[in-house]
């Protein structure tokens, strides 16, 4: 996963406040995500609400898992 590429799309293409699982969504519909991309997101976005687009890129689990 591109990583600033999912951090301008955590910023630009999604309205806050958002779930997790809205997020997921968000990128399953996503064009120019690859299944690759969305499995990614799918097992990097930790559940919750994100009131904001530095909560949700903050929560996100860059290659800590």
């Amino acid at each position: 996963m591109n990583r600033q590429q999912a951090e301008e799309h955590l910023r630009k293409d999604i309205w806050y406040p958002i779930t997790a699982d809205g997020i997921c969504e968000l990128c399953d519909n996503m064009r120019g995500f690859t299944a690759e991309d969305r499995k990614w997101i799918n097992d990097h976005v930790p559940p919750g609400v994100y009131e904001t687009p530095e909560q949700a890129i903050h929560a996100v689990t860059w290659g800590r898992n």
